[in-house]
């Protein structure tokens, strides 16, 4: 087999352009096969060590995770939904003209989401439509989000809270004053 100017051992080649620090794997997103092969394990092997599972000895695992380093391995968000039969999405719903706030209030998501798994998608929405609540529930149910983040004052509305219970979605308040159970709530002191 003729291997192309640059390949590596395994077909594993230097990329190109970002990330070149990274290799790419025959010019296309690297998987959790590649790293098997790579590492010269099983696909399961890999998977445990992705997943953080004790019950993999500290050799392979280093193993595993310098050919992940070295080949720039990411999951894919919606694989893992799959193979979890959950979503790693977390929901940012809101309905408030103050640009500022949304920018800052995704910052402060986004970093407390870093290194979890978990990704934010965003959904502007109108509260004042009569088809909010039915809105945001298609947002939920469309996206499997795992949770919702729900800001004023959109938070506020009791209706919303209940609709998300009712269809098993996680959520968390954010408000100047207390109106949930403290476990779905953060009281700020925005106004």
């Amino acid at each position: 087999m003729a291997r192309g100017r640059g390949s590596g051992a395994g077909g594993v080649a230097p990329a190109r352009g970002p990330g070149a620090g990274e290799l790419a794997v025959h010019g296309r997103r690297p998987t959790i096969n590649d790293i098997a092969r790579l590492a010269n394990v099983s696909k399961k092997t890999v998977s445990r060590v992705i997943n953080q599972s004790p019950f993999v000895r500290e050799q392979t695992r280093a193993k595993v995770n310098a050919v992940i380093q070295q080949i720039g391995y990411a999951p894919d968000p919606q694989a893992r939904g799959l193979a979890f039969r959950r979503s790693f999405l977390i929901g940012l719903v809101y309905d408030n003209p103050n640009a500022q706030y949304i920018v800052n209030i995704q910052d402060g998501a986004l970093d407390a989401l870093r290194d979890s798994g978990f990704e934010l998608v965003v959904h502007p929405c109108d509260r004042k439509s009569e088809d909010f609540i039915p809105g945001v529930r298609r947002f939920v149910e469309r996206q499997k989000l795992h949770g919702v983040i729900l800001l004023p004052p959109v938070s506020e509305d009791d209706r919303l809270a209940q609709a998300l219970q009712e269809i098993g979605c996680q959520y968390v308040r954010v408000a100047s004053v207390r109106i949930d159970a403290v476990s779905k709530m953060v009281v700020s002191n925005d106004r």
